[in-house]
């Protein structure tokens, strides 16, 4: 079989598809509740997306059981998101994303929490990511981004343990109303 140099991103693609979970818009925890609107996608992977429709904060999550997941394996939860292009209040906004393992009702930090940033400034390409916060990656397909919130490693001495993964974007407290965050969906990958 002869592969064009074309087609090698959108093989890539379905391999990461492969290795991944996916959570969509309507399966993850969007709050503040009223200020999310679940509506049609464009893009042929995902169907619809969830807009924030103008708050002062915002939290998105989504949780995967850990019985879904390979033991001893490293995984990474990205946000996969899109800007509408009237979006405001998003440019100086510096969310919080955490990944945190769940055992009945106590939760334990995976990694270490990180300042993100869903919007680069000047619109280019984002800087290198020294000791500053996450910055959203384009990834080529129809305006779509995506930031790493996280990472975590499901041991063979946690089988007893945790009992899910949760992985979180939040910001509260935003001076200005924020609007035109398009989330699709929260991947745990390989």
């Amino acid at each position: 079989m002869d592969i064009e140099a074309e087609d090698v991103p959108n093989i890539l693609q379905d391999i990461q598809m492969i290795m991944s979970h996916t959570l969509f818009a309507r399966e993850l925890g969007l709050g503040p509740a009223n200020d999310w609107i679940l509506g049609p996608h464009e893009h042929p992977r995902f169907t619809e997306s969830a807009g924030l429709q103008g708050a002062h904060w915002f939290d998105v999550s989504g949780e995967i059981a850990t019985e879904q997941l390979e033991l001893d394996t490293m995984y990474r939860a990205y946000l996969v998101y899109k800007l509408a292009p009237n979006h405001c209040g998003l440019q100086t906004v510096r969310p919080r994303s955490e990944i945190r393992l769940r055992s009945g009702e106590v939760y334990l930090p995976a990694s270490e929490d990180r300042i993100v940033r869903l919007v680069v400034a000047g619109g280019g390409h984002p800087p290198p990511q020294d000791d500053g916060p996450a910055l959203p990656v384009e990834t080529g397909d129809d305006g779509l981004m995506e930031m790493e919130l996280g990472w975590f490693q499901i041991r063979p001495e946690h089988v007893q343990g945790p009992d899910a993964v949760i992985a979180r974007i939040s910001m509260t407290n935003s001076v200005v109303p924020m609007r035109g965050l398009l989330v699709v969906s929260i991947e745990f990958r390989r």
